[in-house]
């Protein structure tokens, strides 16, 4: 279901199009939108250089409103056994549409038979833990969160299966 390397694909999800992959398109269309956002100082580029070095792919994901081509958006990195959410954002003018839960539920198809996990900041906890996520601090990461500020929660069994 991943897009081959360099392209995007187009699915739809609930009546929402979805567009993931890893085209250089798709990704300034992720810097667009993060360039409102406080995640402004993210920059793929030299997350993409950071990410091949750790062994892990960098996978992009964005669905959109009638009025707004990227509404929503967020980034996976992924190996052959893990999925992790690195980050989620959703323009305030879209927030509450769901748009968020739809793109983790998407991400769940996409884990096919990985585990998967989010980095969440303390003030999204609450956020993750709604969407079937916990943290086990046995599971702590520094592969996977190199971040002095986040949280690396896992998605519980019950909602693996959704």
């Amino acid at each position: 279901m991943f897009s081959e390397k360099g392209c995007h694909r187009f699915d739809i999800m609930d009546d929402n199009l979805i567009i993931h992959g890893t085209s250089l398109w798709l990704m300034m269309t992720v810097r667009e939108c993060l360039l409102e956002s406080n995640l402004r100082t993210i920059n793929p580029n030299k997350d993409w250089k950071k990410n091949t070095i750790r062994n892990k792919q960098n996978y992009y994901v964005v669905t959109g409103t009638d009025s707004c081509e990227c509404a929503s958006c967020l980034r996976l990195l992924y190996d052959a056994d893990t999925l992790v959410i690195e980050y989620l954002y959703t323009k305030p003018e879209a927030r509450g549409l769901g748009l968020g839960k739809k793109l983790v539920s998407f991400c769940r198809i996409l884990s096919a038979h990985r585990s998967i996990c989010v980095l969440a900041t303390e003030d999204a906890c609450a956020y993750w833990m709604q969407l079937g996520f916990v943290w086990d601090e046995s599971k702590e990461d520094a592969s996977l969160n190199d971040f002095d500020d986040t949280y690396l929660m896992s998605a519980t069994s019950a909602s693996d299966s959704q």
